[in-house]
């Protein structure tokens, strides 16, 4: 059984069709199948989703007779007088970017971690992209989810899915991000962490619900207040070009819409093509999305249909992407 989308059901209604072959008779049944059933976001391409870690001090001393400083694990961009033997010439090629590697200093990643999932139009991607930080670990040894919808937050894997399974029952609502500050301040209490929030790409009520509450708190949760910056994860199913503000091309896709509309009728979707085209979002809209939570924290961008992750001056490139098309 394939489901278009995550949640809950009591029960199953399955349609059987039988006919001639000739066509000339056709007998439909329905049958209701009264039990629970659970659907999971899928992760699609997705194979990592990556999370800035805090950073404590560290319990580690350096060797007296050592230079206090760690490895070269630390990065930063190039200055002039580096070596260059310390560049990434790999990063550089991918983001035309110098970056240079640095010496660690005597720190060590905050355990805790408090996720949350807002929920809104076109939220399967940022619900799949959840899952797969909590299945692999992304979210370091001890963590903490909430999201929409739900009043309880999960500990445990199995307990996190439930959590993002029963959030598809806000996706058509006006109370997406509504219970994002409360869950902040229920998780305050304690020691020092961090924070990520998933969120959709395509901008809707809860973008402001969202801003204004984060506008108020310094950023990670944890054991000991908010501190540092909040980190927000928008999740995608492809990204398209704006299109553009010329009468004579809005005319022509106008007028390709039906045809490419009985194609898809025709045409039966491939195995790998089970993700919902209604969950693309515009460049515009996602500039709009990433400006907005900007403000608040640090934005990254992952694609579950294609299985990337964007940040940094890719981000920048689809804001001036935005400003041409406008």
């Amino acid at each position: 059984m394939l489901a278009a989308r995550r949640g809950q059901v009591a029960k199953v209604v399955r349609e059987l069709e039988v006919g001639d072959i000739f066509g000339l008779t056709q007998i439909r049944l329905r049958l209701t199948e009264h039990r629970k059933v659970r659907f999971v976001p899928s992760v699609g391409r997705l194979d990592r989703v990556e999370v800035v870690r805090g950073m404590a001090g560290g319990e580690d001393i350096s060797h007296p007779e050592g230079p206090m400083e760690g490895e070269l694990y630390d990065l930063r961009h190039y200055a002039p007088g580096d070596p260059i033997r310390f560049v990434l010439w790999k990063v550089f090629a991918r983001t035309r970017q110098l970056v240079v590697r640095s010496p660690e200093r005597a720190l060590s990643p905050i355990r805790q971690t408090c996720a949350y999932l807002v929920a809104g139009p076109a939220d399967e991607p940022a619900a799949g992209a959840a899952r797969l930080a909590i299945e692999r670990g992304a979210l370091g040894s001890e963590w903490v989810l909430g999201a929409d919808g739900s009043h309880d937050d999960a500990t445990r894997k199995d307990q996190a899915v439930d959590l993002l399974a029963r959030s598809a029952t806000v996706s058509g609502t006006e109370r997406g991000g509504r219970g994002l500050g409360e869950f902040l301040r229920r998780r305050s209490q304690g020691g020092m962490g961090r924070a990520v929030v998933f969120v959709p790409g395509r901008p809707g009520p809860w973008l402001d619900a969202v801003v204004n509450q984060c506008a108020g708190h310094d950023g990670a949760c944890g054991r000991g207040g908010l501190r540092g910056q909040i980190e927000f994860v928008v999740g995608t199913d492809g990204i398209e070009r704006a299109r553009p503000r010329n009468w004579l091309a809005r005319l022509a896709l106008r007028e390709r819409k039906p045809q490419l509309r009985r194609q898809a009728q025709t045409k039966a979707p491939a195995e790998d093509e089970r993700v919902e085209t209604q969950d693309r979002v515009t460049t515009e809209e996602l500039a709009k999305v990433v400006a907005a939570l900007s403000k608040v924290g640090r934005v990254v961008v992952v694609d579950r249909q294609a299985g990337r992750v964007f940040a940094g001056g890719q981000l920048t490139a689809m804001a001036e992407d935005r400003r041409r098309a406008a």
